[in-house]
């Protein structure tokens, strides 16, 4: 199913339509199918394309850095750009319990 998505998520930057969106569905496609290091070059091109202002950019980098790659400091830093995004978050207190325990996580390592 993803590989489907793939394919017309390549076919649609091969017309040149090259937008946050696409490289947003790459990369939850590549972190669902466990290829971390092609979902964060996704997340990445994203981010920057998007100059940071979609809340769903940062909230899979979340994501990918926290559960997938353990890098808890970025996971960390993600979650508090979604929030500073997305200040009514309806999960707003354990999205800040769910910072703490990344910072702290951070700092163990």
């Amino acid at each position: 199913r993803y590989e489907t998505t793939i394919a017309i998520l390549e076919g649609a930057l091969a017309e040149k339509h090259t937008t946050s969106r696409i490289y947003l569905l790459f990369g939850k496609c590549y972190r669902i199918k466990k290829e971390f290091d092609a979902a964060e070059k996704a997340l990445k091109l994203a981010e920057n394309l998007n100059s940071a202002k979609d809340p769903e950019i940062h909230w899979e980098l979340a994501k990918l850095y926290g559960n997938n790659l353990k890098r808890f400091g970025e996971a960390a830093e993600q979650l508090e750009l979604f929030l500073k995004l997305q200040p009514k978050a309806k999960d707003k207190q354990q999205i800040r319990k769910l910072i703490r325990n990344f910072k702290a996580k951070s700092k163990k390592k």
